[in-house]
């Protein structure tokens, strides 16, 4: 059966609680009384009569770094607690900080200074907490955590479509004119081609009616 590590400590003030190897309610139990600041970063199970019975182990305590569920295990702080300044970590990201904070408020009216940190919080929670800390007397201090950017979506490089050049349509419509002039004079030299063409046949033919009447009057004639 493993034991638990018995500590011994000096006479201290200021206790950073960063693992749950040792037993939280012993250490409290031996040096709470003369701890001004405490730091709960360990991850407890937060029940049992310990966290009932806090503020009890903590008579002169100052300065309270604590997770928001350990907060909601413990009872509100007494009337004529010397507490000043209360710090909470870890509220759950469900949307409702608001509630945690008023239901903080509520465990600590009389704490001046309160400091919330790591959470995310909008502009319009903002608005809606400082109500809250002006009917309290409190100052809160919210620390959000940085959002890291959107990563850059990777688009594939668009490709050009292989088109005809600019210059080639600059000068296919300059030519337009040129082209339809060749043609015309293209349709004018058939259409003389045709009609030289027509002509000459046509003589071609009465010459040779001509010439083949005039050897038939001959024939005639010797006969």
């Amino acid at each position: 059966m493993q034991e638990t590590p018995v500590f011994r400590l000096p006479s201290i003030k200021h206790l950073s609680i960063l693992s749950n190897r040792f037993s939280l309610s012993q250490v409290l139990n031996d040096y709470g009384f003369q701890l001004e600041t405490l730091t709960i970063l360990a991850r407890e199970r937060f029940e049992g009569e310990f966290w009932s019975e806090f503020w009890s182990y903590l008579p002169n305590l100052l300065n309270l770094d604590i997770q928001y569920l350990a907060l909601s295990a413990i009872h509100a702080v007494p009337h004529a607690h010397p507490l000043q300044q209360l710090c909470v970590h870890s509220l759950p990201c469900t949307g409702q900080q608001v509630d945690m904070i008023r239901h903080i408020l509520e465990k600590c009216p009389r704490v001046p200074d309160l400091r919330i940190s790591d959470i995310m919080i909008s502009d319009s929670m903002k608005e809606l907490i400082s109500p809250l800390a002006d009917k309290n007397n409190a100052v809160i201090t919210t620390s959000t955590i940085p959002v890291a950017p959107n990563p850059p979506k990777h688009r594939r490089p668009r490709t050009r479509r292989p088109g005809t050049p600019i210059w080639i349509t600059i000068l296919f419509v300059i030519s337009l004119p040129f082209l339809a002039m060749a043609y015309l004079i293209y349709e004018l030299i058939a259409w003389l081609y045709g009609l030289v063409k027509g002509s000459w046949g046509l003589c071609l033919s009465t010459f040779r009616r001509r010439q083949g009447g005039s050897r038939t009057d001959s024939t005639v004639g010797n006969v």
